[in-house]
């Protein structure tokens, strides 16, 4: 991927080096935009690219933060049999209640966690929350046959170190039977 960037006007010596560490920046910035257009593109630099990455480190930051911060939260959606409308279990889905933009849904920030690596403790929050609740709710009298099924993202499951690792430990933690847990991939994911 490569990101165009020139400078415009002459400058004097002393502000040679700005200008050239200013080049530099943006070339970078537009780097950044083709790659996440897709693998082997050229961008030239514009200057919205500036205000984009911007917001996007802020969103970063933000989302450091939120983990930290128990500010992601996992709504459950009923499996049913639709034979007998039984519940046979839940899928997790996972929210971001930012304190300044209020409720975001994945497609907000999910994207922005693969690309910056965040992904994995997002993943593993969710994983952990997820097999928690479950047991949870069996405590509480729910059927102990429910299953909990947590979405597994691209990034994750090809590029984690050990995402089998990682889920042993959160059955072990939890005390969930493996049976119990359903590990749902994308198509996209599937054909990668």
């Amino acid at each position: 991927s490569i990101g165009i960037a020139v400078s415009c006007g002459d400058h004097t010596a002393d502000s040679t080096l700005e200008a050239a560490d200013e080049v530099l920046r943006n070339a970078d910035v537009a780097m950044y935009a083709a790659k996440r257009a897709g693998k082997g593109r050229v961008e030239a630099y514009e200057s919205s690219m500036s205000a984009d990455v911007r917001h996007r480190l802020e969103l970063e930051r933000a989302l450091r933060r939120a983990l930290e911060h128990d500010e992601l939260v996992l709504h459950y959606q009923p499996v049913i049999v639709l034979a007998t409308g039984a519940v046979r279990g839940m899928e997790a889905l996972v929210r971001w209640e930012h304190p300044e933009f209020g409720h975001l849904l994945p497609q907000q920030f999910i994207p922005l966690a693969e690309e910056t690596g965040l992904i994995t403790q997002v993943g593993n929050w969710v994983l952990r929350e997820a097999c928690r609740q479950l047991m949870a709710w069996r405590a509480d009298g729910m059927s102990p046959d429910l299953f909990i099924a947590v979405n597994v993202s691209s990034r994750e499951l090809l590029h984690d170190r050990d995402i089998a690792a990682d889920v042993r430990a959160v059955l072990a933690e939890t005390g969930l039977d493996a049976r119990h847990l359903v590990l749902e991939i994308t198509e996209s994911v599937l054909m990668q």
